[in-house]
């Protein structure tokens, strides 16, 4: 989780004054961006893939998954390639599991679409769900506590788009949080395998990797920036 309050960097956000005006800016800027598909040539694979790009209204493109890149860059030079390739696996995994789909899911269930505020009566869960009853519960219970975590007031806002044209990044954000106070928190959902191999033996995961920790460190910041810079 990475937290901001803006207005402690030169941005043209820092002159509002309101989280209301905030998250409108925000939407604003989201609502210039489109997704475009186009079909590339991948070496690795050679074959055609379609490769899913964010365009501004400037005219720009960047690829959506260009802050996993960015941030990839730190793990080449502190761990070796087999732990590269299965940590970047794992991070480009992460927009296409059902899991994110659910919290996302979860969230808006919570979360009235007009207001951005937590609705007085949660709907109700849907009967088709993407992953089993028990890990439903599990996420439904962890979403309503961190939901409840907030002051009352908070604005939500989910998958939202961001490009930093002068890095020349793009990516979504799963969830932001305007507080209040003004500060803004954005969250990005993870999933991780709990088993991994270690010299031939699987081993259980006790603790996030202090790799992975470090990648998705560097994403948050990359979509801090990409915020202020707006």
């Amino acid at each position: 989780k990475a937290k901001y309050k803006f207005g402690s960097e030169k941005s043209n956000i820092q002159s509002f004054e309101t989280p209301e005006q905030i998250k409108n800016y925000i939407l604003e800027k989201a609502s210039e961006i489109t997704k475009v598909t186009e079909q590339e040539f991948n070496p690795e694979t050679e074959q055609l893939e379609d490769v899913e790009y964010y365009v501004t209204s400037t005219g720009k493109k960047q690829r959506v998954t260009s802050v996993l890149k960015e941030s990839s860059k730190w793990l080449y030079e502190n761990i070796d390639r087999s732990e590269v390739a299965e940590a970047i696996r794992e991070a480009k995994m992460q927009k296409g599991t059902d899991v994110h789909k659910t919290i996302e899911d979860i969230v808006n269930r919570f979360v009235d679409p007009i207001t951005n505020k937590l609705r007085i009566t949660p709907l109700d869960a849907p009967d088709n769900i993407l992953v089993t009853k028990n890990i439903y519960s599990i996420l439904e219970q962890h979403v309503k506590e961190r939901l409840a975590s907030y002051p009352v007031d908070t604005l939500f806002l989910t998958e939202v788009p961001v490009v930093n044209e002068e890095a020349g990044i793009a990516g979504t954000v799963d969830f932001i949080a305007i507080l209040p106070n003004m500060q803004v928190d954005i969250l990005d959902w993870k999933t991780t395998n709990i088993l991994y191999k270690k010299d031939g033996v699987v081993k259980k995961r006790l603790d996030i990797s202090p790799f992975n920790q470090k990648y998705w460190r560097e994403q948050l910041q990359m979509y801090k920036n990409a915020l202020i810079s707006y």
